[in-house]
C-alpha cells in the first residue's frame, strides 16, 4: 500500500538504511552549502553534504541565540 503511514519499526529501518548509506557513500557539499560557508570563512576543502549540513546549522543556532 502505497499512501499508508509508516510504523516507528519501518521509519527505523529506513532511517537505520539511509546512515549507513550516507557513511558508505557520502556525497560533497551541496555549491550553495559551499558559497554560504565560504562567505563565512568556514569552508573546508572536502566537506560532505552532512558535515556542510551540520557546520551550517551549529553556525544558525549561534546566531539564534
Amino acid at each position: 500500500e502505497v499512501s499508508r503511514p509508516l510504523t516507528k519499526g519501518e521509519a527505523s529501518f529506513l532511517i537505520d538504511k539511509a546512515t549507513k548509506l550516507d557513511a558508505e557513500f557520502p556525497e560533497p557539499a551541496t555549491r550553495p552549502q559551499e558559497l554560504f560557508l565560504r562567505r563565512a570563512h568556514r569552508w573546508q576543502t572536502g566537506l560532505t553534504k552532512r558535515e556542510a549540513c551540520r557546520l551550517i546549522a551549529g553556525m544558525k543556532k549561534k546566531v539564534r541565540g
